[in-house]
């Protein structure tokens, strides 16, 4: 038995077509009886003799082309699934060799052809220092780059003694477990997010798509992992990650339904906090009852930062780190209460959305143009607390007003008319779903609620329309407010219980207000998840910038050279030359000089300025401050 390291698609392809021409020329007796050698050469080719039925076959496609491949070669092509890329490729070779044998081309061409393939062979000895990982990762840095997942799972596998053990154990049930059924790339695409979930969860690095395999490599030698030990691990995280990506059936409905709700607002980027929030639940830290009100708190806190136009950068962020900040002390009794708190006590974008601002700005903002989030809150409208919830999946999004002008509408809205469907026409007060769209288009408005009344299910969302004389301002104005009514209490947070993990110790950050901090004291600092203990306000930001010039020398290097005045003065904070401040500090015994002689207040500006320039997400550095 050969592990291939590189080549494995190519030989699979020409496996394919010796396939289609073995099983075309056996249907030409013709050829059959003149040319035995031939149709020998091909069966030897593709299957061994005298082996075992698991062993016949001379090649082991991927693993998500192991069941076809293997029918293929036995000639039960009614067995595989039309979508199969093994079964389009075989019907493609099968119809090319048709044609070329309709254009007079013969079938001891097409042989002969294929005997002039040359296939080159280098055999690797690990006794002698070749490491197929290493050359493997060496041949897929030109041409067309192989994904991240296949990089980490020969990374795992390549060098195993018991390779196929650890294959059929724990890999083909990861690929199986992330299996989309969809396509082969959106399978590729799941367990390309899932490495770099479950190393956001786990690691202290940022990890992305892009990186994720370098990253994956790092955390592995640095942690000892065996290579069944890390697929063991990777197993039952990916038996987590899949009730984030698809519906699971080992979970109840009202699980699934919050999930498939963070799924439809885009928000996969609170995975890595999710998945240490599963495990408490499996391993009964928590109660289903306490789950659900911390996936609700999280959904609702989701579609209000989008609905408020709340940027979406700090995410990542904030949601890598968030459960080692809330859960530090180890404490999980009152569970929903301390993440309910810890939003409360936020004062930066982060914060916890009140349903004041919720509330103007489902009335203010054009939210037919974020078009998930519209359908998304329609769709609540109208199923929650339903007996019998509509199916909108087929359903689209109605203008009652519609977007193109007509002049019957000119006299239906009123003289205002120009102000209205500007004003008005993407809002939620004239927007509705219906699978309708065609009939309704720009009917006048009589026309189109007696379509609504006689076709549309939608209930709740369609009873200000129909209770209209006329579709006007009023009409518009009347309806978004009852609607949003309904959103706000649909969407609203479960009380707290307790108090528990409420503090007047505030979670402070550069970004909040400077004058507050006078008279003050940080207890200690967390930047990038390392957490110092300090006792001014100077020495927080001497380490924290000490941290940065680890990591990036030449922003400081460039910064002192420019010898930075960051504030309306001509008073210079960052220099080369010591003199040139009235109380140096030197950066890891650098020659970069900060200035200490500053207030606290202009301490936190100039750690924000040079934050700026390192390009440091807010949630990357927070601070505690000593309780008055």
């Amino acid at each position: 038995v050969a592990l291939i390291i590189d080549g494995q698609q190519r030989i699979t392809t020409l496996f394919i077509l010796m396939k289609a021409l073995l099983d075309y020329a056996n249907h030409d007796d013709e050829f059959k009886l003149n040319n035995p050698r031939e149709l020998f050469l091909l069966d030897t080719y593709l299957f061994n003799d005298g082996c075992t039925e698991q062993n016949k076959l001379k090649l082991k496609p991927i693993a998500e082309d192991g069941v076809p491949f293997e029918l293929l070669m036995e000639g039960k092509l009614a067995q595989i699934p039309p979508s199969s890329n093994i079964l389009k490729n075989y019907n493609l070779f099968t119809r090319l060799i048709k044609e070329a044998i309709g254009r007079g081309v013969t079938l001891q061409t097409i042989f002969a052809g294929l005997k002039k393939l040359t296939a080159v062979e280098i055999i690797l000895n690990v006794a002698d220092g070749d490491d197929p990982q290493t050359i493997f990762e060496s041949i897929n840095s030109t041409g067309l780059e192989l994904s991240k997942a296949d990089l980490i799972r020969n990374f795992i596998l390549m060098n195993c003694d018991n390779q196929q053990y650890l294959y059929d154990e724990y890999w083909k049930h990861i690929e199986t477990t992330l299996d989309s059924k969809v396509s082969s790339e959106k399978t590729t695409a799941n367990l390309i997010s899932f490495f770099s979930d479950y190393l956001n969860y786990k690691s202290h690095s940022e990890i992305n798509n892009a990186n994720s395999y370098d990253k994956f490599k790092e955390y592995y030698l640095e942690n000892n992992y065996t290579n069944e030990g890390m697929l063991k691990e990777l197993a039952y995280y990916c038996d987590i990650y899949k009730l984030f990506i698809s519906y699971d059936k080992n979970y109840s409905k009202e699980i699934n339904k919050y999930m498939s709700d963070l799924r439809v607002l885009d928000q996969s980027t609170i995975y890595p906090f999710l998945f240490p929030v599963m495990e408490d639940f499996l391993n009964s830290v928590i109660s289903e009852e306490e789950l659900l009100k911390v996936l609700k708190f999280f959904r609702n806190y989701s579609l209000k930062r989008l609905v408020c136009g709340v940027p979406s950068n700090s995410l990542r962020g904030l949601y890598k780190t968030l459960y080692k900040r809330i859960f530090k002390d180890a404490n999980k009794n009152n569970y929903y209460d301390k993440i309910y708190w810890f939003f409360h006590c936020l004062n930066t974008k982060d914060r916890n959305i009140s349903d004041i601002d919720f509330r103007n700005n489902l009335l203010a903002v054009n939210i037919y143009q974020k078009k998930n989030v519209c359908k998304f809150i329609l769709n609540s409208i109208e199923n929650e607390n339903s007996k019998e919830p509509l199916d909108v999946s087929k359903l689209t999004i109605e203008h009652v007003m519609p977007q193109k002008e007509k002049e019957w509408w000119r006299d239906e809205v009123g003289a205002d008319y120009d102000y209205v469907h500007t004003e008005f026409l993407h809002k939620l007060g004239n927007l509705t779903i219906t699978g309708y769209n065609s009939d309704l288009g720009t009917k006048p408005f009589s026309e189109k609620k007696e379509i609504i009344r006689n076709n549309s299910k939608a209930v709740k969302l369609n009873k200000d329309i129909l209770e209209s004389e006329h579709w006007n301002l009023e009409a518009i104005q009347k309806r978004a407010n009852n609607l949003a009514d309904l959103v706000i209490e649909i969407f609203k947070y479960d009380s707290p219980l307790t108090k528990d993990g409420y503090s007047t110790d505030d979670t402070r950050k550069f970004v909040t207000d400077y004058d507050s901090v006078n008279s003050t004291t940080p207890v200690n600092f967390t930047i990038f998840d390392e957490t110092f203990n300090v006792d001014s306000y100077a020495e927080m930001m001497i380490q924290a910038f000490n941290v940065l010039y680890e990591m990036d020398p030449s922003t400081f290097d460039e910064l002192a050279q420019n010898e930075v005045k960051p504030f309306d003065s001509d008073r210079i904070c960052i220099t080369t030359n010591e003199k040139n401040v009235r109380r140096p500090r030197a950066l890891n015994n650098s020659n970069v000089f900060i200035e200490l002689n500053l207030s606290s207040k202009y301490i936190l500006l100039l750690m924000k300025y040079v934050f700026e320039k390192y390009q440091i997400d807010n949630d990357d550095f927070y601070f505690f401050i000593e309780a008055e």
